[in-house]
């Protein structure tokens, strides 16, 4: 399974790596992120699904903004 951008919107999706068959995407589920800057771990923002913040050096981030589109790899 593959995380892409949703071709249905600003959305994202799970997807089979092989026949790119939709399946719901378990924010709960997603892997621990890594802060790019001082590598510890981040914590997702409340009340957000995709922003995360890293307490430590300040910043925040979407995750969805590292994800290809579904069209990279599905064209």
């Amino acid at each position: 399974m593959v995380i892409v951008k949703n071709k249905n919107g600003p959305y994202v999706s799970q997807n089979c790596s092989e026949c790119g068959e939709q399946q719901t995407l378990d924010i709960e589920s997603l892997p621990t992120f890594y802060c790019p800057v001082c590598d510890k771990p981040v914590e997702r923002v409340k009340r957000t699904k995709s922003m995360y913040d890293c307490p430590r050096c300040k910043i925040k981030w979407e995750w969805t903004a590292i994800v290809p589109d579904w069209q990279e790899l599905y064209p």
